[in-house]
Protein backbone atom coordinates (compact mmCIF):
# COMPACT_ATOMS: atom_id res chain seq x y z
CA UNK A 1 0.00 0.00 0.00
CA UNK A 2 1.25 3.41 -0.91
CA UNK A 3 2.39 5.63 1.88
CA UNK A 4 1.14 9.15 1.78
CA UNK A 5 2.55 10.66 4.95
CA UNK A 6 -0.03 12.44 6.99
CA UNK A 7 -3.08 11.87 4.82
CA UNK A 8 -5.24 14.15 6.88
CA UNK A 9 -2.84 17.06 6.39
CA UNK A 10 -3.12 16.60 2.64
CA UNK A 11 -6.89 16.63 2.68
CA UNK A 12 -8.39 19.26 0.43
CA UNK A 13 -9.47 22.61 1.78
CA UNK A 14 -11.96 22.89 -1.08
CA UNK A 15 -15.23 23.84 0.60
CA UNK A 16 -13.81 25.70 3.58
CA UNK A 17 -11.12 27.47 1.55
CA UNK A 18 -13.65 28.53 -1.08
CA UNK A 19 -15.90 29.86 1.67
CA UNK A 20 -12.99 31.75 3.23
CA UNK A 21 -12.01 33.31 -0.10
CA UNK A 22 -15.64 34.28 -0.69
CA UNK A 23 -15.83 35.92 2.74
CA UNK A 24 -12.57 37.79 2.14
CA UNK A 25 -13.85 39.01 -1.24
CA UNK A 26 -17.10 40.14 0.40
CA UNK A 27 -15.13 41.97 3.09
CA UNK A 28 -13.08 43.76 0.43
CA UNK A 29 -16.21 44.75 -1.50
CA UNK A 30 -17.79 46.03 1.70
CA UNK A 31 -14.74 48.20 2.37
CA UNK A 32 -14.98 49.63 -1.15
CA UNK A 33 -18.68 50.40 -0.66
CA UNK A 34 -18.06 52.12 2.69
CA UNK A 35 -15.24 54.20 1.19
CA UNK A 36 -17.38 55.16 -1.81
CA UNK A 37 -20.35 56.19 0.36
CA UNK A 38 -18.06 58.50 2.34
CA UNK A 39 -16.66 60.07 -0.85
CA UNK A 40 -18.10 63.14 -2.54
CA UNK A 41 -18.77 61.38 -5.87
CA UNK A 42 -20.06 58.03 -4.65
CA UNK A 43 -20.96 56.39 -7.96
CA UNK A 44 -17.70 57.10 -9.85
CA UNK A 45 -15.58 56.15 -6.84
CA UNK A 46 -17.55 52.93 -6.34
CA UNK A 47 -17.24 51.99 -10.01
CA UNK A 48 -13.51 52.75 -10.01
CA UNK A 49 -12.95 50.74 -6.85
CA UNK A 50 -14.82 47.73 -8.20
CA UNK A 51 -12.95 47.83 -11.52
CA UNK A 52 -9.59 48.11 -9.77
CA UNK A 53 -10.52 45.21 -7.48
CA UNK A 54 -11.54 43.11 -10.48
CA UNK A 55 -8.36 43.93 -12.40
CA UNK A 56 -6.13 43.14 -9.41
CA UNK A 57 -7.98 39.87 -8.84
CA UNK A 58 -7.54 38.80 -12.47
CA UNK A 59 -3.82 39.61 -12.44
CA UNK A 60 -3.35 37.81 -9.12
CA UNK A 61 -5.44 34.85 -10.35
CA UNK A 62 -3.28 34.50 -13.46
CA UNK A 63 -0.14 34.42 -11.33
CA UNK A 64 -1.78 31.89 -9.02
CA UNK A 65 -2.59 29.72 -12.04
CA UNK A 66 1.02 29.89 -13.27
CA UNK A 67 2.38 28.91 -9.86
CA UNK A 68 -0.26 26.21 -9.36
CA UNK A 69 0.06 24.24 -12.63
CA UNK A 70 0.74 20.65 -11.52
CA UNK A 71 3.85 18.80 -12.66
CA UNK A 72 3.49 15.74 -14.85
CA UNK A 73 4.84 12.40 -13.67
CA UNK A 74 4.42 10.79 -17.09
CA UNK A 75 7.54 9.30 -18.57
CA UNK A 76 10.67 8.06 -16.88
CA UNK A 77 12.82 10.85 -18.30
CA UNK A 78 11.07 13.39 -16.12
CA UNK A 79 11.81 11.52 -12.92
CA UNK A 80 8.34 10.04 -12.74
CA UNK A 81 7.12 6.53 -13.21
CA UNK A 82 7.46 5.08 -16.66
CA UNK A 83 4.12 4.38 -18.24
CA UNK A 84 5.17 2.17 -21.13
CA UNK A 85 3.58 4.44 -23.73
CA UNK A 86 4.89 5.02 -27.22
CA UNK A 87 4.05 8.65 -26.64
CA UNK A 88 3.38 10.80 -23.59
CA UNK A 89 1.12 13.65 -22.59
CA UNK A 90 2.00 17.12 -23.87
CA UNK A 91 3.58 19.10 -21.01
CA UNK A 92 3.96 22.47 -22.78
CA UNK A 93 1.65 24.14 -20.27
CA UNK A 94 3.80 22.89 -17.40
CA UNK A 95 7.00 24.07 -19.13
CA UNK A 96 5.58 27.51 -19.91
CA UNK A 97 4.38 27.85 -16.33
CA UNK A 98 7.83 26.85 -15.08
CA UNK A 99 9.62 29.34 -17.35
CA UNK A 100 7.28 32.23 -16.58
CA UNK A 101 7.37 31.72 -12.81
CA UNK A 102 11.18 31.65 -12.86
CA UNK A 103 11.31 34.76 -15.04
CA UNK A 104 8.82 36.61 -12.82
CA UNK A 105 10.63 35.68 -9.61
CA UNK A 106 14.03 36.52 -11.13
CA UNK A 107 12.95 39.88 -12.52
CA UNK A 108 11.13 40.69 -9.29
CA UNK A 109 14.25 40.09 -7.20
CA UNK A 110 16.56 42.02 -9.53
CA UNK A 111 14.19 44.92 -10.20
CA UNK A 112 12.52 45.15 -6.80
CA UNK A 113 13.42 48.81 -6.43
CA UNK A 114 12.06 49.70 -9.86
CA UNK A 115 8.91 47.71 -9.20
CA UNK A 116 8.36 49.62 -5.97
CA UNK A 117 8.69 52.91 -7.86
CA UNK A 118 6.26 51.76 -10.57
CA UNK A 119 3.82 50.60 -7.91
CA UNK A 120 3.97 53.99 -6.23
CA UNK A 121 3.37 55.73 -9.57
CA UNK A 122 0.39 53.47 -10.24
CA UNK A 123 -1.18 54.27 -6.89
CA UNK A 124 -0.61 58.00 -7.40
CA UNK A 125 -2.25 57.82 -10.82
CA UNK A 126 -5.42 56.13 -9.54
CA UNK A 127 -5.78 58.33 -6.46
CA UNK A 128 -7.76 61.07 -8.28
CA UNK A 129 -10.28 58.50 -9.53
CA UNK A 130 -10.75 57.37 -5.92
CA UNK A 131 -11.77 60.85 -4.80
CA UNK A 132 -8.41 62.61 -4.66
CA UNK A 133 -8.43 62.89 -0.85
CA UNK A 134 -5.67 62.22 1.65
CA UNK A 135 -7.03 58.70 2.08
CA UNK A 136 -7.05 57.90 -1.65
CA UNK A 137 -3.39 56.85 -1.94
CA UNK A 138 -3.29 54.44 1.03
CA UNK A 139 -6.74 53.09 0.17
CA UNK A 140 -5.76 52.51 -3.47
CA UNK A 141 -2.53 50.76 -2.42
CA UNK A 142 -4.39 48.56 0.06
CA UNK A 143 -7.12 47.76 -2.48
CA UNK A 144 -4.64 46.64 -5.16
CA UNK A 145 -2.57 44.55 -2.74
CA UNK A 146 -5.60 42.98 -1.07
CA UNK A 147 -7.34 41.82 -4.24
CA UNK A 148 -4.11 40.82 -6.02
CA UNK A 149 -3.22 38.51 -3.13
CA UNK A 150 -6.81 37.23 -2.94
CA UNK A 151 -6.78 36.55 -6.68
CA UNK A 152 -3.46 34.72 -6.38
CA UNK A 153 -4.79 32.47 -3.62
CA UNK A 154 -8.01 31.76 -5.52
CA UNK A 155 -6.16 31.04 -8.80
CA UNK A 156 -3.66 28.76 -7.10
CA UNK A 157 -6.34 26.90 -5.14
CA UNK A 158 -8.63 26.30 -8.13
CA UNK A 159 -5.70 25.14 -10.25
CA UNK A 160 -4.54 22.72 -7.56
CA UNK A 161 -8.02 21.36 -6.92
CA UNK A 162 -9.30 20.90 -10.44
CA UNK A 163 -6.58 21.07 -13.10
CA UNK A 164 -4.48 18.24 -11.65
CA UNK A 165 -7.48 15.95 -11.37
CA UNK A 166 -8.63 16.76 -14.91
CA UNK A 167 -5.16 16.12 -16.33
CA UNK A 168 -4.91 12.84 -14.41
CA UNK A 169 -8.23 11.62 -15.82
CA UNK A 170 -7.23 12.67 -19.33
CA UNK A 171 -3.91 10.85 -18.92
CA UNK A 172 -5.67 7.64 -17.86
CA UNK A 173 -8.07 7.97 -20.79
CA UNK A 174 -5.06 8.34 -23.09
CA UNK A 175 -3.73 5.00 -21.86
CA UNK A 176 -7.08 3.38 -22.55
CA UNK A 177 -7.30 4.85 -26.04
CA UNK A 178 -3.79 3.61 -26.84
CA UNK A 179 -4.75 0.14 -25.62
CA UNK A 180 -7.83 0.35 -27.87
CA UNK A 181 -5.61 1.17 -30.87
CA UNK A 182 -3.38 -1.80 -30.08
CA UNK A 183 -6.40 -4.10 -29.72
CA UNK A 184 -7.78 -2.93 -33.06
CA UNK A 185 -4.38 -3.52 -34.70
CA UNK A 186 -4.55 -7.13 -33.43
CA UNK A 187 -8.02 -7.44 -34.92
CA UNK A 188 -9.83 -7.48 -31.57
CA UNK A 189 -12.59 -5.07 -32.60
CA UNK A 190 -14.87 -5.84 -29.64
CA UNK A 191 -12.10 -5.27 -27.10
CA UNK A 192 -11.10 -2.02 -28.85
CA UNK A 193 -14.70 -0.75 -28.70
CA UNK A 194 -14.99 -1.56 -25.00
CA UNK A 195 -11.72 0.22 -24.21
CA UNK A 196 -12.82 3.35 -26.08
CA UNK A 197 -16.17 3.27 -24.28
CA UNK A 198 -14.34 2.98 -20.95
CA UNK A 199 -12.12 5.97 -21.82
CA UNK A 200 -15.15 8.12 -22.59
CA UNK A 201 -16.83 6.94 -19.40
CA UNK A 202 -13.75 7.88 -17.37
CA UNK A 203 -13.71 11.41 -18.74
CA UNK A 204 -17.42 12.00 -18.23
CA UNK A 205 -18.83 9.95 -15.39
CA UNK A 206 -16.57 10.73 -12.44
CA UNK A 207 -17.28 14.45 -12.43
CA UNK A 208 -21.00 13.84 -13.02
CA UNK A 209 -21.20 11.33 -10.16
CA UNK A 210 -19.35 13.64 -7.76
CA UNK A 211 -21.67 16.49 -8.74
CA UNK A 212 -24.68 14.22 -8.29
CA UNK A 213 -23.50 13.20 -4.81
CA UNK A 214 -23.04 16.81 -3.72
CA UNK A 215 -26.38 17.84 -5.23
CA UNK A 216 -28.22 15.09 -3.34
CA UNK A 217 -26.59 16.10 -0.05
CA UNK A 218 -27.43 19.75 -0.65
CA UNK A 219 -31.07 19.48 -1.73
CA UNK A 220 -32.41 16.48 0.22
CA UNK A 221 -33.02 16.43 3.98
CA UNK A 222 -31.20 13.91 6.15
CA UNK A 223 -32.85 10.54 6.30
CA UNK A 224 -33.10 7.08 4.81
CA UNK A 225 -34.21 8.33 1.38
CA UNK A 226 -31.16 10.55 1.00
CA UNK A 227 -28.85 7.78 2.23
CA UNK A 228 -30.33 5.39 -0.35
CA UNK A 229 -29.71 7.93 -3.11
CA UNK A 230 -26.12 8.42 -1.99
CA UNK A 231 -25.58 4.66 -1.89
CA UNK A 232 -26.72 4.45 -5.51
CA UNK A 233 -23.97 6.91 -6.44
CA UNK A 234 -21.48 4.78 -4.49
CA UNK A 235 -22.61 1.68 -6.39
CA UNK A 236 -21.78 3.45 -9.66
CA UNK A 237 -18.22 4.07 -8.43
CA UNK A 238 -17.85 0.44 -7.31
CA UNK A 239 -18.98 -0.87 -10.70
CA UNK A 240 -16.66 1.51 -12.54
CA UNK A 241 -13.71 0.38 -10.41
CA UNK A 242 -14.54 -3.29 -10.89
CA UNK A 243 -14.53 -2.67 -14.66
CA UNK A 244 -11.09 -1.04 -14.44
CA UNK A 245 -12.36 2.53 -14.77
CA UNK A 246 -10.32 3.80 -11.81
CA UNK A 247 -6.54 3.82 -11.42
CA UNK A 248 -4.49 4.10 -8.24
CA UNK A 249 -3.49 7.61 -9.33
CA UNK A 250 -7.13 8.64 -9.82
CA UNK A 251 -8.03 7.42 -6.33
CA UNK A 252 -5.12 9.25 -4.73
CA UNK A 253 -5.87 12.48 -6.58
CA UNK A 254 -9.57 12.33 -5.69
CA UNK A 255 -8.86 11.93 -1.97
CA UNK A 256 -5.90 14.31 -1.78
CA UNK A 257 -7.25 17.19 -3.88
CA UNK A 258 -10.91 16.48 -4.59
CA UNK A 259 -14.23 17.66 -3.21
CA UNK A 260 -16.22 15.62 -0.72
CA UNK A 261 -18.04 13.97 -3.63
CA UNK A 262 -14.73 12.99 -5.23
CA UNK A 263 -13.44 11.54 -1.96
CA UNK A 264 -16.55 9.46 -1.35
CA UNK A 265 -16.46 8.13 -4.91
CA UNK A 266 -12.79 7.22 -4.43
CA UNK A 267 -13.79 5.21 -1.34
CA UNK A 268 -16.44 3.48 -3.44
CA UNK A 269 -13.79 2.72 -6.06
CA UNK A 270 -11.58 1.14 -3.40
CA UNK A 271 -14.50 -0.99 -2.27
CA UNK A 272 -15.11 -2.08 -5.86
CA UNK A 273 -11.49 -3.23 -6.37
CA UNK A 274 -9.99 -3.51 -2.90
CA UNK A 275 -6.98 -5.59 -3.95
CA UNK A 276 -5.77 -3.06 -6.53
CA UNK A 277 -6.91 0.32 -5.22
CA UNK A 278 -6.84 0.08 -1.41
CA UNK A 279 -4.71 2.76 0.26
CA UNK A 280 -4.55 2.52 4.05
CA UNK A 281 -3.04 5.96 4.72
CA UNK A 282 -5.79 7.72 2.81
CA UNK A 283 -8.52 5.62 4.42
CA UNK A 284 -7.11 6.49 7.85
CA UNK A 285 -7.11 10.14 6.82
CA UNK A 286 -10.78 9.95 5.83
CA UNK A 287 -11.73 8.25 9.11
CA UNK A 288 -10.02 11.00 11.08
CA UNK A 289 -10.96 13.99 8.92
CA UNK A 290 -14.19 13.24 7.09
CA UNK A 291 -16.50 15.97 5.91
CA UNK A 292 -19.72 14.13 6.77
CA UNK A 293 -21.02 11.07 8.66
CA UNK A 294 -21.64 9.33 5.31
CA UNK A 295 -18.03 9.84 4.26
CA UNK A 296 -16.73 8.61 7.61
CA UNK A 297 -18.96 5.53 7.46
CA UNK A 298 -17.56 4.56 4.10
CA UNK A 299 -14.04 5.26 5.31
CA UNK A 300 -14.72 2.76 8.11
CA UNK A 301 -16.35 0.30 5.73
CA UNK A 302 -13.36 0.47 3.40
CA UNK A 303 -11.03 -0.06 6.36
CA UNK A 304 -13.07 -3.08 7.42
CA UNK A 305 -12.80 -4.57 3.92
CA UNK A 306 -9.02 -4.07 4.00
CA UNK A 307 -8.32 -5.67 7.39
CA UNK A 308 -7.56 -9.14 6.05
CA UNK A 309 -4.85 -7.74 3.75
CA UNK A 310 -3.06 -5.69 6.43
CA UNK A 311 0.10 -6.59 8.28
CA UNK A 312 0.25 -6.15 12.10
CA UNK A 313 1.67 -2.61 11.88
CA UNK A 314 -1.02 -1.51 9.46
CA UNK A 315 -3.74 -3.03 11.63
CA UNK A 316 -2.42 -1.06 14.58
CA UNK A 317 -2.49 2.13 12.51
CA UNK A 318 -6.12 1.50 11.54
CA UNK A 319 -7.11 0.60 15.11
CA UNK A 320 -5.47 3.75 16.52
CA UNK A 321 -7.38 5.96 14.06
CA UNK A 322 -10.64 4.28 15.07
CA UNK A 323 -9.88 4.57 18.80
CA UNK A 324 -9.31 8.31 18.46
CA UNK A 325 -12.73 8.71 16.85
CA UNK A 326 -14.34 6.63 19.60
CA UNK A 327 -12.71 8.81 22.26
CA UNK A 328 -14.08 12.00 23.84
CA UNK A 329 -12.76 14.19 21.00
CA UNK A 330 -13.98 11.90 18.23
CA UNK A 331 -17.16 11.89 16.16
CA UNK A 332 -18.27 8.31 16.82
CA UNK A 333 -21.03 8.31 19.41
CA UNK A 334 -22.90 5.33 20.95
CA UNK A 335 -25.85 3.96 19.05
CA UNK A 336 -24.76 5.02 15.58
CA UNK A 337 -24.24 2.58 12.74
CA UNK A 338 -20.73 3.76 12.02
CA UNK A 339 -19.85 3.34 15.71
CA UNK A 340 -20.82 -0.32 15.48
CA UNK A 341 -18.62 -0.59 12.37
CA UNK A 342 -15.72 1.01 14.26
CA UNK A 343 -16.04 -1.43 17.17
CA UNK A 344 -16.15 -4.31 14.72
CA UNK A 345 -12.88 -3.07 13.20
CA UNK A 346 -11.29 -2.99 16.66
CA UNK A 347 -12.49 -6.52 17.40
CA UNK A 348 -11.05 -7.85 14.14
CA UNK A 349 -7.74 -5.99 14.39
CA UNK A 350 -7.23 -7.09 18.00
CA UNK A 351 -8.07 -10.69 17.14
CA UNK A 352 -5.62 -10.52 14.23
CA UNK A 353 -2.91 -9.04 16.45
CA UNK A 354 -3.45 -11.80 19.03
CA UNK A 355 -3.19 -14.43 16.32
CA UNK A 356 0.02 -12.95 14.95
CA UNK A 357 1.65 -12.82 18.35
Amino acid sequence: MAASGDAKSKRPFDGRASLLIGLLAAAGMTAIAIYAVAARDTAPVLATGLMLAGAATVVGGLLGFLFGVPRSTAGADGGGVATGRRYRANTNLEQISDWLTKILVGVGLVQIGELSRLGGSLVDSIAPALGGTAASVPFGAALLCYFAILGFLAGWLLTQLYLGRALSSADEALDLLQAADEAQFRGAETEAAELRKEAIHLLASTAESASSYESIRRRMPSGRERTDKLEQVMSTARRAAAAGGWSVENVRAAIDTGSEGDRVLALGAMQGDIARLADLDRVVGVIGGSGSPFEQFHGLLTGMMMVSTLDPGQRRSLAEAVEVQLGPNGYLKPGRERTLMARRILDVTRAGSTGDS
